[in-house]
């Protein structure tokens, strides 16, 4: 009800002519000498009448700030703002930008501060260079619009918004500022994220066959990413020194160089080297002409992925797939074991009638036991539904399924059981025969944290099976 009197309040400041909408709202009267006219009218070059609405309210908003003070001022109380305006120690957003690459870019990469300037500018482009304090979630909403609409995708908002918020939220610590920070919760609409292609086992060996026959500096980069799983920055960056052919089990040491740093601690590592990793780290050795392992893309200075990743995607699209990068070979190096498509499974996914609770719910599930029983009978009844009791093209009524069960099982199971506690018993059941969390989880569709568990495709049909013929 609120939100309905908020809008048709603005709704009131806008008009439609010819298609387009325009905003128009009288000026006080004791100020109307200040501007030289009655009412202010300007264009809003939109014709979607829920932005005309928004930016009323933007619009209304700043006169509001810049009438008041000018009304005091004709009240004779000119001092009441300006006192408040002395004692105020609030940074101008660029001054909160300094502050935060002064104090948090020290060490950072170029790209740090690229993304800092580049989302604070917006910001100030957008909406103003203002005190932290005068920044309002309807300035954040406009900010997120205007990224929108100039094609960015969602998961570039995202991550030019949390730029933003880090920077708001230094502020805010630093200057002990009594203030909400304005970009923060702010509704981000779903977009459809573009999951990278993790490469198949028989290109990464046919890939790996010219990386042989080749045998040049930029196949030997392919080679000794694609047996490791490395970023492709950690590799260019590699000093000789970190590779290590002598000792026992050969290895390449991941750590932070000052012309490379690494993305997080935990990417501080060693990986043996085996296969064509191993070849190309040999192959490095035998051909040294630097101290660095790829002096085409590394000085002292700085190490240009960029140029590494430009020319090796270019290679491998033109003479493998035009949908892999070689960020790929990371996704692959979870997926190594080969799908049994034999292997009776039940795929969970989104329908028009029945959605998903979240991404991670997407699925296959090993058939076994009783469930395997279960799905044989279903497949046998051929209808279109596994449940047509329940199901229609128009809905999935799990609400009516839960009441029939829960009925059924209440004199059947012990009290507070119900349907759902199947779900939990499979996790408890699953654990007592030691399987791992992560396997639970890709089971019964629950996030694992943690960014690793994002690449790849998931694991295998057969894994899953196995420890699922486990439970007995």
């Amino acid at each position: 009800m609120w939100v309905d009197q908020m809008v048709d309040q603005f709704s009131t400041y806008i008009y439609q002519k010819r298609g387009f909408f325009y905003f128009s709202k009288r000026i006080p009267k004791q100020l109307q000498h200040c501007h030289g006219k009655q009412r202010i009218v300007f264009a809003l070059n939109t014709k979607s009448r829920a932005k005309a609405v928004k930016y009323a309210q933007v619009i209304c908003q700043r006169l509001d700030e810049r009438w008041l003070p000018m009304r005091l001022d004709a009240m004779g109380l000119g001092n009441v703002l300006a006192n408040d305006m002395q004692t105020s120690n609030a940074p101008k957003l660029s001054e909160a930008l300094e502050d935060y690459l002064q104090l948090k870019g020290m060490g950072k990469p170029k790209t740090f501060h690229q993304a800092a300037v580049r989302s604070a500018g917006v910001v100030i482009e957008v909406c103003g260079d203002k005190a932290c304090p005068d920044y309002r979630t309807t300035d954040a909403g406009l900010v997120r619009d205007t990224l929108i609409d100039r094609g960015l995708s969602v998961a570039s908002v995202r991550r030019s918004f949390n730029t933003i918020k880090a920077i708001f939220n230094l502020a805010i610590a630093e200057h002990g500022l009594e203030m909400r920070n304005p970009f923060a919760s702010i509704f981000m609409p779903e977009g459809d994220s573009k999951k990278r292609v993790s490469i198949p086992v028989d290109t990464i060996r046919e890939i790996q066959q010219s990386c042989y026959a080749i045998d040049d500096d930029m196949r030997w980069l392919v080679a000794l990413i694609s047996d490791t799983g490395m970023r492709l920055a950690e590799a260019a960056g590699l000093h000789m020194d970190d590779l290590h052919l002598g000792d026992a089990v050969p290895y390449v040491e991941i750590r932070p160089h000052p012309w490379r740093s690494l993305k997080t601690k935990g990417s501080q590592r060693q990986i043996p080297l085996v296969g064509a990793s191993l070849w190309a780290t040999q192959r490095i050795r035998a051909n040294a002409s630097s101290c660095f392992a790829f002096p085409r893309y590394t000085d002292n200075d700085r190490c240009n992925a960029n140029s590494a990743s430009n020319a090796l995607n270019k290679w491998l699209k033109a003479n493998f797939r035009d949908d892999i990068v070689v960020h790929g070979f990371r996704h692959a190096m979870r997926d190594r074991i080969k799908l049994d498509a034999k292997t009776p499974h039940i795929t969970l996914q989104k329908h028009p009638w029945r959605p998903l609770k979240t991404a991670s719910s997407q699925r296959d599930i090993p058939l076994i036991g009783s469930a395997l029983r279960a799905a044989e009978r279903i497949v046998y009844q051929q209808n279109r539904f596994a449940f047509p009791r329940y199901c229609s093209e128009l809905k999935c009524n799990a609400n009516s399924a839960s009441a029939a069960l829960n009925k059924w099982l209440k004199h059947r199971l012990p009290e507070g059981c119900v349907i759902h506690s199947f779900r939990h018993s499979l996790r408890d059941r699953l654990r007592a025969v030691e399987c791992p969390a992560d396997i639970i989880d890709a089971i019964g569709g629950w996030t694992t944290a943690g960014i690793g568990h994002k690449y790849g495709k998931g694991h295998d049909l057969l894994v899953k099976q196995r420890w699922m013929k486990r439970l007995g």
